[in-house]
């Protein structure tokens, strides 16, 4: 296990902690994942860490987990294209940011930001670069 963001039954519930997407950059030994939040609800995340925990540290607690994005509409899947270093991201939240197809530029992890190339989908969900 590389990472547990909550325990227990009444947190599983919650939508907000519920991991959708995942992506695994092996050149930078970084995995991502995005938590969606509910139903067009303006509370997903976007989150990354190490694919080593650090010593001494457990999946629990881990310093290296960092919330690149947040108050998405609904964020779902995720692709890398490591040769750009740019991810993608399906969000099928209500627009207009949401049922979008979203590029972020991950030479930045100070200044993450999100582009949206493309508009107007329905249910934006899966996708392959």
């Amino acid at each position: 296990m590389l990472i547990r963001t909550v325990e227990g039954d009444e947190a599983r519930k919650d939508a907000r902690n519920h991991c959708v997407g995942i992506a695994v950059d092996v050149d930078r030994h970084v995995f991502y994942w995005t938590q969606k939040g509910p139903s067009k609800g303006y509370a997903g995340r976007l989150f990354c860490a190490g694919l080593d925990i650090p010593d001494g540290e457990t999946p629990d607690n881990r310093s290296d987990k960092r919330l690149l994005l947040d108050r998405l509409p609904e964020p779902i899947d995720l692709d890398l294209d490591l040769e750009e270093k740019v991810m993608y991201m399906s969000d099928r939240g209500d627009p207009p940011f949401g049922n979008t197809f979203n590029g972020i530029d991950l030479n930045n992890y100070d200044k993450v930001e999100k582009k949206i190339p493309v508009k107007k989908l329905r249910e934006a969900i899966g996708l392959d670069s």
